[in-house]
């Protein structure tokens, strides 16, 4: 039977609706780095309808239950643009299924695509909402059922126990015979009688109900149930030098039947659910919060770029419901693997938020809320990053040069359909880590962060300047990426001789400098081998040496083989610390904070020049003299 496409719909909430396909099948030969389909049984009778519910109250605690109102709406969407899903997952923030919720799961999977819909379009998705849902004009939707969601357990055992579920909910109750989901709502003590097809007396004694299952008088009320509990776990991800970490701010989605609850793990990776679960609930790990959203392109399913990296933990019944077994992000030797996928989202989600903590001692700028990162294993330029802000900045454009080097190179396996990637991708890029390298310990936990943060310097830049500033910075470098795919000039950054050269210099050599210099202070001397120069030996712990803060003072403006010897990326490093026996420069200033150094990059500030003197005359010239000749020695006269 075919759906009726409504933007406007009137409600029906004892009805149930029909699926137009009931399942689908998954490929004979299981990829373990392709996302794998979710398989679909039967669906089955709802147990939450308003007149099951009743009928359940009823058993449970005696007395007429007519007035009972539903508490949700069973709903899906059918959003056919980008800019409709939008909508739906960040303006409303609706925590969405794209299988219905309804049904028995044969296989689970990592997504459900229905098969009335093609897999380069949007696929249906479910959510329950409040009945009071204001529903946004334009996106299509159908409202499936109107249920109530008890908060007695008591209650809902015997609601699914009545539907003729098993005691875990998810399936038929052996040969039981599920009650009609259009029963007809009879009088309180009555009961409707479908050989006569009309309410007729329950005609049971004092102290007994009516079952519509067993079809007789049972003692009232029911026997209770074992009780529900939290639902309660740890999420850690595996640190290559620290060990394993907690999962901050990880977002918890506990869902069984129409019951969901969202939650955030704190700062050691702990979550509890305040609504209680027994029997099989579904625990979905998704790597998003206020600060950020982590995302990745997952095959020709393009416009999932919208929504975050998403981890099924699993389904979870009786004890283990509040002792889930803690669950660990590990990196595999497989780049490509979605075990790394997984593991490099969790470490980018960790690092945003270790960014926010370790800035509190500097007092420097916050990046914007609501990020939105894409991770990707396809581009060119492996293990880099960008800050566009194209997002944040309501940008449209996404050169094809940027899509090669951070993205998807022409040579990956979306090739075909590179167009259609781009439409999805544009103006949802604010931040994008390319880990597609050759050698695995090139993603090592302190390496992956140390990007992280030197991304996330460029977008407090954008709080601190202004989106001006930002932009022109941006622009800069895209068009030397532009350049370099017509000429020789080096990628990304050019010869350091154009008219974009100087916001170029100032806007890396900060986020150098200050990327590296919280990863020192994330990982000290617990760090991989660091160089921040081409052709830079890398600096290597011993114990005592910091390689993140070493490699800083070991950059060589006159490195004759870099070549971009030209972005000052020791400098600012140099204006803080006491360290005048280098070899590389002669650093006689000392004690300028990252608060200040910050501070001075205004929104008229677009050269290291200006920027020289304007943190000159915001510190009172302090070592005005040894600055200048400072910044002299890296090439700024």
């Amino acid at each position: 039977m075919g759906l009726l496409f409504l933007n406007a719909c009137s409600l029906q909430p004892e009805k149930g609706w029909q699926p137009e396909v009931k399942t689908t099948t998954s490929a004979n030969v299981i990829n373990p780095n392709t996302e794998q389909p979710t398989v679909l049984g039967s669906q089955l009778p709802n147990p939450y309808l308003l007149a099951n519910m009743r009928r359940a109250y009823t058993n449970v605690k005696g007395g007429t239950w007519t007035t009972l109102a539903a508490t949700n709406l069973y709903v899906r969407f059918k959003p056919t643009t980008k800019e409709q899903l939008i909508t739906l997952e960040e303006t409303l923030d609706l925590d969405l299924f794209d299988e219905p919720l309804d049904y028995q799961v044969i296989t689970e999977g990592d997504y459900y695509q229905d098969p009335a819909v093609p897999s380069d379009q949007i696929t249906w998705q479910y959510a329950v909402v409040p009945t009071n849902f204001t529903f946004p004009a334009g996106i299509t939707y159908q409202t499936l059922a109107s249920v109530h969601i008890p908060t007695d357990i008591a209650v809902e055992v015997e609601a699914e126990r009545l539907a003729g579920l098993n005691a875990d909910g998810d399936d038929l109750a052996g040969n039981a015979a599920a009650i009609t989901q259009r029963i007809p709502d009879c009088n309180p003590g009555y009961h409707f009688d479908y050989d006569l097809n009309k309410c007729v007396p329950d005609g049971c004694p004092t102290g007994y109900v009516w079952d519509d299952v067993l079809k007789k008088c049972v003692s009232a009320p029911v026997t209770p149930p074992s009780p529900a509990v939290s639902t309660i776990g740890k999420i850690n991800v595996q640190d290559t030098q620290l060990g394993v970490q907690g999962l901050q701010k990880l977002r918890v989605v506990a869902k069984r039947w129409f019951k969901i609850e969202r939650m955030y793990t704190n700062s050691t990776g702990n979550f509890t659910s305040t609504a209680k679960f027994r029997n099989k609930v579904k625990v979905i790990l998704k790597f998003k919060n206020e600060n950020a959203s982590i995302r990745s392109i997952r095959g020709v399913r393009f416009w999932q770029v919208i929504s975050s990296v998403k981890k099924v933990l699993g389904k979870f019944s009786g004890s283990q419901i509040n002792n889930i077994p803690a669950y660990t992000f590990v990196r595999n030797n497989d780049v490509n693997s979605l075990q790394t996928r997984d593991w490099v989202a969790a470490t980018t989600h960790n690092a945003v938020q270790q960014y926010r903590s370790l800035i509190i001692a500097q007092g420097t700028s916050a990046p914007p809320a609501g990020l939105r990162i894409l991770i990707s294993n396809w581009g060119s330029l492996g293990g880099t990053g960008a800050a566009p802000l194209f997002g944040i900045r309501f940008w449209d454009g996404l050169e094809t040069a940027f899509v090669n080097n951070f993205i998807a190179s022409a040579v990956n396996p979306v090739a075909g359909g590179f167009n259609t990637m781009v439409g999805y991708l544009k103006r949802q890029i604010d931040v994008v880590y390319n880990y597609n390298v050759s050698d695995y310990t090139k993603i090592n936990s302190d390496l992956v962060v140390e990007t992280i943060f030197h991304e996330l310097s460029h977008t407090a830049l954008y709080t601190q300047a202004g989106n001006l500033w930002y932009t022109a910075a941006v622009d800069a470098t895209i068009n030397e990426i532009i350049s370099a795919t017509v000429s020789s000039s080096p990628n990304p950054y050019g010869r350091g001789n154009t008219s974009s050269s100087p916001i170029i210099a100032l806007n890396e050599g900060w986020a150098s400098h200050y990327g590296q210099f919280l990863a020192d202070a994330r990982y000290g001397t617990n760090s991989s081998c660091v160089r921040v120069q081409d052709y830079q030996t890398s600096t290597c712990s011993n114990g005592t040496i910091r390689p993140h803060i070493a490699a800083l003072e070991a950059f060589n403006p006159l490195l004759p083989d870099d070549p971009f010897k030209w972005i000052p990326r020791g400098l600012f490093q140099d204006l803080i610390d006491n360290t005048p026996g280098e070899i590389t420069v002669n650093d006689q200033v000392s004690l300028y904070t990252n608060l200040q150094l910050i501070n001075a990059i205004d929104s008229e500030i677009r050269s290291p020049q200006l920027y020289r003197e304007r943190l000159l005359s915001e510190n009172s010239n302090n070592q005005a003299t040894q600055v200048r000749d400072l910044f002299r020695q890296y090439g700024y006269q």
